[in-house]
Parts: C-alpha cells; sequence; structure tokens
C-alpha cells in the first residue's frame, strides 16, 4: 500500500502525481498545498475518493482523475459540505473522471458540478438508472458526452445517457423485498379472514354433555346428555 506524501509547498499551484502507484489519498494529502490550481491524479491505483479529499483546496480550477482503473467510489462530500448546498465560492472549472470504473454519482453533486464549464464523465462503467437522471441536467457539452455511456442494465448498454428518455432511467424493485412484503401481507389478510370466520360461525358458549349409561342397550353404551339436564329426566 503506497499513500501519498505529505506535501508541504503553501506556494505550490501545479501539481501531477499521475501515472504512480498510488493507493489512497485523503484531504491530510493536500491539507499544506491549499493554494494549488492545477491537480492531475490520473493512472493511480485508488478505489475511491472520500469525503472532503478536495475540501481544503478553495483555489483549485482544474483536476483530472482519469485512467484510475480501480477507481469506483467518490464520495459526494468529496470537495467538503458546503458546496452541496451554496456553490458560490466553488471555484473549480473543469473536472474529468474519464475512463475510470465509476458506476453511479450522488444526486447532491448536482450544485457544485452545475457550475463547471468542463465536465467529462466519459469511458466509465455508468449503471443507468433513476440514480442518473441529474447527470442530464447538466450543460455538457457534445465533445464530453458523446461517449458518456450505459455499460448496464444489458438492455441500455453503449446508449448514450445524455440522449436516453427519462423512462429508461428507472431502478428496479428489489425482488427480495418484494417476496418478503407479499408474504407478510398475504399472512396477515389470512389470519383477519381466520378471526372472522371464528367469531361470526363457531358458538359463543357451546353446550356442555355428560355420558349417562343407557341401560335398555343390550351392550354396554353411554349416550350424551346436555349438561343442563337433570340426570332424572334422563332416566
Amino acid at each position: 500500500m503506497l499513500r501519498l506524501p505529505q506535501l508541504k509547498r503553501l506556494d505550490l499551484k501545479y501539481l501531477d502525481l499521475s501515472d504512480n502507484p498510488i493507493t489512497e489519498i485523503s484531504g491530510e494529502d493536500f491539507s499544506e498545498v491549499s493554494a494549488l490550481k492545477e491537480l492531475k491524479l490520473n493512472n493511480l491505483w485508488i478505489k475511491e475518493v472520500p469525503d472532503y479529499t478536495f475540501a481544503l483546496l478553495h483555489g483549485l480550477t482544474s483536476l483530472q482523475l482519469e485512467r484510475n482503473k480501480n477507481l469506483t467510489t467518490f464520495s459526494e462530500l468529496a470537495f467538503g459540505q458546503e458546496v452541496l448546498d451554496d456553490a458560490d465560492d466553488f471555484v473549480l472549472e473543469n473536472l474529468s473522471v474519464r475512463g475510470s470504473s465509476l458506476s453511479t454519482l450522488s444526486e447532491k453533486l448536482e450544485v457544485p458540478f452545475g457550475q463547471l464549464i468542463h465536465l467529462d464523465l466519459q469511458g466509465n462503467l455508468w449503471k443507468c438508472d433513476c440514480n442518473l437522471k441529474w447527470i442530464q441536467k447538466l450543460q455538457i457539452s457534445e465533445k464530453e458526452s458523446n461517449h458518456l455511456r450505459c455499460y448496464t442494465p444489458h438492455l441500455l448498454h453503449n446508449s448514450k445517457l445524455m440522449e436516453l428518455s427519462e423512462k429508461y432511467l428507472v431502478c428496479q424493485i428489489n425482488k427480495h423485498y418484494v417476496g418478503a412484503t407479499i408474504g407478510v401481507v398475504s399472512g396477515c389478510v389470512l389470519l383477519t379472514i381466520m378471526a372472522a370466520w371464528i367469531f361470526l360461525f363457531v358458538p359463543k358458549n357451546p353446550g356442555k354433555f355428560i355420558f349417562v349409561k343407557d341401560v335398555n342397550m343390550s351392550t354396554a353404551g353411554y349416550s350424551a346428555l346436555p349438561v343442563h339436564m337433570s340426570l332424572k329426566d334422563a332416566s
């Protein structure tokens, strides 16, 4: 495992760490280079861009995260919490994650991403469902969206995301969840029917019986008599 070395250059404006076997990055790595304007992190071994990675880079205008084949997660808090609600101080203009392995992005990034001049999301493994509808609202040029295509589901493979009708961007309901829900509902209905049947058709106070020997029969036998009858009547 190779982490990004601690950088301490408060006046550094340009940094290119591409093509290194770096496996992790974090906000601490850039805490001493807050003056950065351009950062390139291409072709690394990182799997995620975690929370607050770039939150301290208030002057960053260009960010490249291209060809990171292991990169599957881009945190909605990568630029901090504040920019999700108000992007007035968000100065980033160019962002590229081209050629990585992202399949989805949080809709909460719509506000800061909407401020970008250039956004390149092409060449990723996008899962085209309801979670990516918001990307269609962004102003992405044709040059930067021609290869912004679906990887899954199978029926939409290689379709252009920006040209897809909204009716295709749907999320499938979890079949196991649906089956469990149907089972619970069916069980409740069955119990309700059984309770109603018992209430309507089973006598509230069923008669009680005692058994009295029938002396008129040649063989031993007993007759059932209601308990409210006297034994004298029975004889």
